[in-house]
Order: C-alpha cells, then structure tokens, then sequence
C-alpha cells in the first residue's frame, strides 16, 4: 500500500517538477474562489471591482494598489501577492497528492 502511495507521489512531483506557466482558471478555480471570498468564481469577484477587465491587457494594467484594496475588501488576504501564493500553493498541493 505504501510503496503504491510513494510511486504515486513520485510520478506526481515529476509531472510539476521545472517551471510552470498556468491559466488563471487554473490558478484561481471555483473552488478556491468560493473557499476564500463570497464569491462562488473569479469573474464573479471581478464584478465586484470598481473597475473594468475586459481583456488581458486590461487586467495587466491594473494598478496593484487597487488589486490589492480589491482583494483586501472581499476576500481572506490582505493583498493580490497573497492570494496569488496562496492560490499557488494549493494547486500544487493538489497535484502532489497520492490519496
């Protein structure tokens, strides 16, 4: 039973071993949306803003005082960095799991 976990866990850090570039749906799913803001998804959260993203130039633009005042209002954290680590982190702790 062990030595099927540990294989498993072994197949799983190489499958996100190097550096990754993800989608922003697969950095910030429903999941983690709903589980940290009153929000049940990202765009839901971006509604919410006192500002429009309609691309991603627009979203790249964003001052990063108003990300953060957007993210310290309605969610969990206290700023954009700290929600992105956090969103980070559980996604690659999801991939890593053998159960």
């Amino acid at each position: 039973m062990w030595l099927k976990k540990l294989e498993k866990l072994t197949r799983n850090l190489k499958e996100i071993e190097g550096t990754h570039e993800l989608s922003f749906e697969q950095l910030f799913p429903p999941e983690f949306v709903s589980k940290h803001s009153r929000y049940p998804h990202a765009k839901a959260l971006f509604d919410a803003a006192p500002f429009n993203i309609e691309s991603q130039e627009d979203f790249e633009n964003l001052d990063p005082v108003e990300m953060d005042r957007l993210t310290d209002s309605n969610t969990g954290f206290s700023s954009w960095e700290e929600m992105m680590s956090q969103a980070g982190e559980e996604y690659f702790a999801d991939k890593i799991q053998t159960s």
